[in-house]
């Protein structure tokens, strides 16, 4: 049996080694108190950007600038999602701040002029860059990119093909150089950039969904349905894959590219889960090349109610032709309007910088 109480000093000496350090610490240096204590503050701000895209020295800066002292900028990722991480920033700050100092940092954040003044800025230093090491695809890159998000689509693209003249395999330059070939109206040759990416990421749904569009507007819907096919095959849950398929089924202008059956199904099966307006357009689509033309006009005229109501940006035009095919007892041949998000695609890092007068 051990005896305790027998090596009862060695164990008062082992509690009194523990415990005489944390008392000196706390008399000579005190508690690091938190701000429920001390008076400060912290502020949660959102972010749905990347994280290289949160500069947590512009924030911190421009909450000095209007008066806020000791202040410690902190970035988390919500990772539970498989689309893209939202940032979370925390700011905390040991001593209060006054209620307008989060707007008045918020608006500065936003202010377009300062977002321009900054590209402009990175245009001039990478032109440098350019200049000094021409042969640098990332160097080429990153300036076609600042080029892209000043809307200088001439200079983007030139810097773009420099870039994978040096990197024939770069992923990224070839779909943002597919991107801007697409906005540009150049749906042949963004097909050809998109397949070249699709070939060395062809696990991307993005740059599948980007190619069937491009397809799509090159009037080339055999094809857009292959790749749709392939993606959904590859990505059943993609709601935005499905519900592409599904338009490309019904609305193709070509009868042998069309299957109506199947595109009601996917429709019908996607609009019950997700009751998404823009499913809904599509779901009405099949409906109507399925001949259930009155189904079809009252889903339609429901859609744009639901529109009008989420106020959400649509092309109210391609709506209300679509309704009037449906009332004529026809089907549509359109499945996108021109103007459509689809045919106007933008990465993140490629977002288009407001110009201010």
């Amino acid at each position: 049996m051990f005896h305790l109480t027998r090596y009862k000093w060695w164990f008062f000496g082992i509690s009194l080694a523990v415990i005489l350090p944390g008392l000196l610490a706390l008399i000579f240096w005190g508690l690091n108190l938190g701000i429920d204590f001390t008076g400060g503050a912290v502020v949660e701000m959102r972010f749905q950007a990347p994280a290289s895209q949160v500069s947590t020295n512009a924030i911190a800066t421009a909450f000095r600038q209007v008066g806020g002292e000791d202040v410690h900028v902190f970035v988390a990722s919500d990772l539970s999602s498989n689309q893209q991480a939202t940032q979370y920033v925390y700011i905390k700050f040991d001593r209060p701040i006054g209620p307008n100092t989060i707007k008045t940092v918020t608006d500065r954040l936003n202010d377009p002029k300062a977002n321009l003044g900054k590209v402009q800025e990175a245009r001039a230093e990478l032109a440098e860059s350019v200049r000094l090491d021409s042969a640098s695809p990332s160097a080429q890159f990153s300036l076609a990119v600042v080029h892209d998000r000043l809307g200088e689509d001439a200079a983007a693209r030139e810097h773009y093909l420099a870039a994978l003249k040096r990197d024939p395999d770069n992923v990224q330059a070839l779909v943002y150089l597919a991107d801007l070939s697409l906005r540009t109206g150049e749906a042949q040759e963004a097909a050809g950039y998109y397949r070249r990416a699709l070939a060395k990421d062809e696990h991307s749904t993005r740059v599948a969904l980007s190619l069937a569009m491009a397809l799509v507007k090159a009037n080339r819907h055999a094809e857009a349905r292959k790749v749709l096919e392939e993606a959904h095959a590859a990505e059943p849950r993609s709601a935005e894959v499905t519900n592409s398929l599904a338009r490309v089924l019904a609305t193709a202008p070509q009868p042998s590219t069309r299957d109506a059956a199947r595109s009601l199904d996917l429709a019908k099966t996607l609009f019950e889960a997700t009751k998404s307006l823009a499913v809904g357009q599509t779901y009405a689509m099949a409906l109507a090349e399925n001949g259930r033309f009155g189904e079809a006009t009252v889903l339609q005229q429901e859609t744009i109610i639901g529109y009008e109501r989420s106020r959400a940006p649509v092309d109210r035009n391609f709506l209300e032709r679509n309704l009037r095919l449906y009332q004529l007892k026809k089907p549509a041949r359109e499945g996108w309007p021109a103007q459509d998000p689809a045919f106007h695609p933008r990465s993140p890092a490629a977002a288009r910088v407001a110009t201010v007068s």
